[in-house]
């Protein structure tokens, strides 16, 4: 907020609000990108369907998603759970992450929320996005003991994004969700390779984003790499490392692994 717009009587409202913004759609984008890819957990809200307790209500919980080569948010939910149910019946949905850091002062912590359907995962597809998942999740794996479970992806309508008072713009799907250019077998073996090879480059880019990398039994490793960055799993926590240039094949996605581990 500027001064100019402090020191006026007028409340804001939809009508004028654009006389006041100073928030840019494209800046908007650029921020909802940064979060959409960097956070794995959320929010998310189904409607009840007709035969629920909560017959037309939103519903919502916590659950752990990964962005898969459609570059659409996945969840991995059991058959019993509301969401699948719901889901099954009807598809819209949301998923909502924000910034956990600052629960004292909530309301100035950024949050994006996309909305869309939530469908199940199936066929040939399925495959291919559980075998991404198992990377992220390799305990989900072991849930299916119990229980069976679906893979359900999130058709994203539109974004907000709210990075604070004054900084709120709509996104839309077009400028957040981004399908991978690597087939799986080509990120299959770029995950592979410098899993193998790389462990002391994987290091380098946690220390990067300012983790502390000890001598651990277990080494950290990259479940995930796409044209924007990629991401590492180390002791049960994920992080995204951003490349400087976007990749559009293996080649340059090569070039900025390289690049990141002499940073």
């Amino acid at each position: 907020m500027t001064d100019s717009v402090l020191n006026l009587k007028e409340k804001i409202n939809d009508d004028n609000m654009s006389h006041f913004n100073r928030y840019t759609k494209e800046r908007g984008a650029r921020d909802a990108r940064r979060i959409y890819r960097s956070v794995f957990a959320g929010d998310i809200s189904t409607l009840g369907r007709e035969d629920s307790r909560v017959a037309g209500y939103p519903f919502g919980s916590v659950t752990p998603f990964m962005i898969d080569y459609t570059g659409s948010p996945v969840i991995f939910t059991a058959n019993i759970a509301e969401h699948s149910k719901n889901a099954l019946s009807t598809t819209k949905a949301s998923l909502m992450v924000r910034q956990v850091a600052r629960q004292h002062q909530i309301e100035t912590g950024w949050r994006l929320t996309c909305v869309g359907d939530l469908k199940k995962i199936t066929g040939k597809d399925f495959d291919r996005v559980s075998e991404s998942y198992f990377r992220y999740y390799p305990e989900a794996k072991e849930y299916e003991i119990t229980h069976e479970f679906y893979l359900f992806r999130l058709n994203i309508t539109v974004a907000r994004v709210i990075m604070g008072f004054g900084k709120i713009s709509w996104v839309e799907a077009k400028d957040l969700v981004m399908a991978s250019p690597f087939s799986q077998e080509e990120e299959k073996q770029m995950i592979e390779h410098m899993n193998d090879t790389h462990e002391p480059a994987i290091k380098h880019y946690l220390k990067n984003l300012g983790v502390s990398v000890g001598d651990n039994l277990v080494a950290p490793r990259i479940v995930a790499i796409n044209q924007l960055g990629a991401v590492i799993d180390y002791q049960h926590h994920l992080y995204f490392v951003e490349f400087d240039e976007m990749a559009s094949n293996v080649g340059q996605a090569r070039q900025q692994l390289v690049k990141l581990a002499k940073a």
